[in-house]
């Protein structure tokens, strides 16, 4: 008997920071959605030295639920970072198709993980999933200047997840094989990108490991640091005229 599930090969990268209170609900629900529309599927946690019971949830997850695909735990030995782990685990990851989850926090329905998926089959190599306006001040600042300043048609925004196709992953690990901060290079990949808004509160766990991220991305992606160089030589070159008046 054929099965109507999906034939492509699907990777699931979760990212595990001190995430105890959120592992059962969410392998619950991308268990749930996964097994029932794909035939194939595996999951990648990279545990970032989580210093709580995360990885053992995870473990039991495994051994008590009727599970149909495997679950590879990468554990770092000091904290890494958000972009470090997800680069560890996109090396490791096989599927045709790869979801990245920042955090296992459950902000949006299940049904949006497959019709984000579906959306990615239109021809979208990036599918981003987030709320229509970012929420904090310093999000915002952050969104306006790249956008304003970067050389992308696709404007970047927050999102709680994404799933990348395994020709952009190719892409960039072509141009480079570590990726500083992986939104900024998808949005100036010239791949095509999509956005699907759900009507979810931001992450604001994670808004700690954001802030050295923000600035290589405004650095590398766009033409900030050109700006500011000439902003502040014009700066000195008044100085120096006045003084010598």
């Amino acid at each position: 008997m054929l099965s109507n599930k999906e034939k492509n090969f699907v990777s699931v990268l979760v990212y595990l920071k001190n995430e105890e209170d959120y592992v059962t609900p969410f392998f619950s629900m991308i268990n749930k959605s996964l097994s029932e529309n794909f035939d194939r599927y595996e999951i990648i946690c990279i545990n970032d030295a989580s210093h709580d019971d995360s990885v053992n949830l995870v473990k039991q997850f495994k051994k008590t639920t009727q599970y149909t695909a495997p679950i590879t735990i990468i554990n770092m030995s000091i904290t890494q970072g958000i972009e470090v782990c997800m680069n560890a685990g996109l090396d490791l990851s096989i599927g045709d198709f790869v979801f990245e989850f920042d955090t296992l926090e459950l902000l949006y329905s299940e049904k949006t993980v497959i019709d984000t998926y579906r959306k990615s089959l239109e021809g979208y190599d990036i599918v981003s999933v987030g709320p229509k306006k970012a929420k904090k001040l310093s999000s915002k600042i952050f969104y306006k200047l790249f956008n304003s300043s970067s050389n992308s048609n696709y404007k970047l925004t927050t999102d709680v997840f994404h799933i990348i196709s395994r020709r952009a992953i190719n892409r960039l690990h072509s141009i480079n094989s570590h990726l500083p901060y992986r939104k900024a290079a998808f949005a100036t990949s010239g791949l095509k990108v999509a956005y699907i808004h759900c009507d979810s509160p931001t992450n604001k766990k994670q808004a700690g490991h954001r802030t050295g991220q923000a600035l290589d991305a405004l650095a590398l992606y766009t033409n900030v640091a050109y700006r500011l160089s000439i902003s502040i030589s014009l700066v000195l070159l008044a100085v120096t005229v006045f003084s010598v008046i």
